[in-house]
């Protein structure tokens, strides 16, 4: 079984062929974010689709359309851009 910080790494490579992806963290305290945008194609969105169908324990993970919507990977359009936030609490 691929662990969920496998499956975000994977989709992260997949979602590198978009130019202007944009990898950006902030570190608190107590919390973690890793915010991440991108056009990404279908593919990629495959593969976001993974991850946020998987047991992701401690993480909270959005994705967001163009429009800001919350939706699932699998309604977005290949060929738009996508935003993810993915939250971490540490313990």
């Amino acid at each position: 079984m691929t662990s969920i910080l496998e499956k975000i790494g994977k989709a992260i490579d997949c979602s590198r062929c978009a130019s202007d992806l944009v990898l950006t963290e902030d570190q608190q305290a107590t919390t973690r974010k890793l915010f991440i945008s991108g056009t990404m194609d279908n593919d990629a969105l495959q593969l976001w689709g993974e991850v946020i169908d998987s047991d992701a324990e401690n993480l909270r993970i959005s994705f967001v359309d163009e429009s800001r919507d919350d939706i699932h990977p699998a309604q977005g359009v290949p060929g738009q851009k996508h935003f993810i936030t993915i939250i971490s609490d540490e313990i």
